[in-house]
């Protein structure tokens, strides 16, 4: 069952902490370290956790890349997550890979996009 947007407001403004995942976008790479999510946490009063690396990848190649960052985070220590999907690795030829068959985390090829998602 979807939530009402009245439900989804009162979620959004009941939150205290959000936690950001994400690349250069998220960063801000383009005005010196200031992006939406910098903005949208001084507009409403948000705490932040800004979880954001120039060049990421979702495909799980090294330290910095979305799912070995994602693993880091605790859950529990925000209100509120906003994951921006890079692009990255569409520039490096990363393979695309397919949808999992299962659910569970050894099903998802880390090393393809899709399974990174």
């Amino acid at each position: 069952m979807m939530a009402k947007m009245s439900d989804k407001r009162s979620m959004v403004n009941n939150c205290k902490k959000i936690i950001f995942l994400g690349s250069s976008v998220t960063y801000g790479s383009a005005a010196g370290g200031i992006s939406f999510a910098d903005i949208i946490c001084e507009k409403y009063g948000y705490e932040m956790i800004k979880e954001a690396v120039s060049g990421t990848t979702l495909v799980d190649e090294n330290d910095e890349s979305y799912v070995r960052r994602i693993r880091g985070i605790k859950a529990d220590s925000a209100d509120l997550f906003v994951c921006q999907l890079s692009t990255n690795d569409a520039s490096l030829d990363s393979p695309l890979g397919n949808i999992a068959e299962g659910k569970t985390l050894d099903s998802f090829d880390l090393s393809t996009v899709a399974g990174a998602i």
